[in-house]
């Protein structure tokens, strides 16, 4: 599938790199290209590509790398499909919910199994033994900082509001390691300098804090139609995300009972969603998020800005700053902000797209 505009390159490399994967899984090919299906915005893999290219000028030495920190996504995307028992994923049936149970926890062990393999392909790079040692243990670091994220995740499901503080600790671990991780790592494939590589780690943190935020404003203020997954996914999973959490700790008596009454059911009236999105607009909860999610764009745009002045580097703002737009849209979040700068065709039309 070949995507116009600045990002193609990076799209088409991937896409070549998951079409073999899926044709040599053998009996499970078809459960691995369900799960690899391109609809998502490959945030980690994108990183680590535009990570690398920023340091050394040639993103193709870290395809391995990207593909991996790919696998590594879409397993854990499976895993969470199951604990949550989701019946749709990216505008489609959960691998979960459309090959059964045991078929998605042995997909997402050939995705896991298959990193290996990808990262293996790294020795035809020249990379050197120390540099894969290093990206060994952040890749083991990240996975088992997810794997808390997760943990922490279902914790915040009991009956309690929960608090910022938690939730960012657990947003840092759950979706801000991997991509930490894949950002330091794009550098360190790249021959990034020790400075570099934590420059880019940090960076990587923040998009992940910012783009978890977003994604919970998403899941509850849009449309299953426009988003392609179940919306108040949260709310049915009686999860605490940052919207909810200020909501249960700023409304009204009556408004948090109403909220609380929401948790756990299967389905909600189409007045129930009304009622809920009039509540955490009131509350001024959307906007409590917005703003947290844009102090966090502020202190990642101040990490890239460290890096060297290159076309590279810049491509790697305009890609953050796309996914990041939504935090200073007052007419709520840009779903679509990444397919927006694919489609454009030059750098002078991305340049139009930033927030700063």
């Amino acid at each position: 599938m070949n995507t116009p505009g600045a990002l193609s390159v990076y799209y088409n490399a991937l896409d070549t790199s998951f079409s073999e994967i899926a044709e040599s899984s053998g009996l499970f090919g078809t459960y691995v290209r369900k799960a690899l299906q391109r609809s998502g915005k490959r945030i980690r893999p994108i990183f680590a590509l535009l990570s690398c290219e920023a340091i050394c000028g040639d993103f193709s030495r870290a395809i391995p790398l990207a593909v991996s920190y790919e696998l590594a996504h879409n397993a854990s995307l499976i895993q969470d499909d199951i604990m949550d028992r989701s019946p749709k994923r990216r505008y489609g049936k959960s691998v979960y919910s459309e090959f059964g149970l045991n078929t998605a926890i042995l997909t997402s062990d050939a995705l896991i199994f298959e990193i290996f393999t990808q990262l293996v392909r790294l020795k035809k790079t020249g990379i050197s033994k120390d540099r894969l040692y290093m990206l060994l243990e952040i890749i083991g670091q990240s996975a088992k900082d997810t794997a808390i994220g997760e943990f922490i995740d279902n914790e915040m499901g009991g009956d309690g509001f929960g608090s910022e503080k938690k939730y960012l600790e657990m947003v840092k671990n759950k979706t801000g390691a991997l991509i930490a991780a894949s950002a330091a790592c794009g550098g360190i494939v790249g021959g990034s300098t020790k400075r570099e590589t934590e420059i880019l780690y940090r960076f990587g943190q923040n998009a992940g804090i910012a783009y978890q935020i977003n994604d919970d404003i998403i899941d509850l203020v849009s449309e299953e139609d426009i988003i392609g997954k179940t919306v108040f996914s949260d709310v049915r999973n009686r999860k605490k995300n940052i919207v909810l959490i200020h909501a249960l700790q700023n409304g009204s008596p009556e408004e948090q009972t109403f909220l609380r009454g929401l948790f756990g059911k299967s389905w909600f009236l189409e007045e129930e969603v009304a009622r809920g999105r009039e509540i955490l607009n009131r509350v001024g909860s959307i906007d409590h998020a917005k703003r947290l999610a844009l102090q966090v764009v502020e202190e990642g745009k101040k990490e890239l800005l460290k890096l060297r002045n290159t076309p590279s580097r810049q491509k790697l703002i305009d890609f953050w700053y796309s996914l990041s737009r939504f935090a200073s849209d007052s007419e709520g979040p840009i779903v679509n902000s990444t397919e927006m700068l694919m489609n454009n065709s030059s750098l002078d039309e991305i340049n139009e797209l930033r927030v700063f």
